[in-house]
């Protein structure tokens, strides 16, 4: 194999693309359930029916929606710092991993386990699992930085 070959396999370090990843699954996330939402107020609107609205399924799929836009443009707004960073140093500690890794997951979790209740008196470990792990990303993404500002 010749050298430029081997230069075009190269790979490089994938994991310092974490947090863009994990910002583009959350703003996407972001983006669909308020699409969602709109959809749905709109054809309450076309049906001219505005119990729709008052539906359990409209109510689950609005407190879900509501839920996650509270941390998703927090959680953007660091996981793309933490991005720029490691696209100018070549460097993401591992709290910045784990932190891009269980935001991102725990959101995913989260929104999925919300939308298949029932009403929003229920839960399910999905969703509550998804909340905690979405928390404990969410606080590494504090430290994760608060520690990449220190050095700077």
């Amino acid at each position: 194999m010749s050298v430029h070959a081997l230069k075009l396999a190269e790979t490089g370090d994938r994991s310092l693309k974490f947090p863009a990843y994990g910002a583009l699954v959350i703003a996407t996330l972001h983006v669909g359930l308020a699409l969602r939402i709109s959809s749905k107020r709109l054809n309450a609107a076309k049906k001219g029916d505005p119990s729709l609205l008052e539906a359990d399924e409209f109510r689950v799929a609005l407190r879900c929606q509501s839920n996650h836009s509270e941390y998703s443009g927090i959680m953007v707004a660091m996981l793309l710092y933490l991005q720029w960073n490691a696209d100018k140093t070549k460097q993401l500690s591992p709290l910045g991993k784990w932190s891009s890794i269980l935001a991102t997951l725990g959101s995913v979790a989260f929104v999925a386990g919300y939308n298949v209740l029932p009403d929003i008196t229920h839960t399910n470990v999905i969703k509550s699992g998804g909340a905690a792990i979405r928390y404990f990303g969410f606080a590494g993404l504090i430290a994760s930085v608060v520690q990449t500002a220190i050095k700077q």
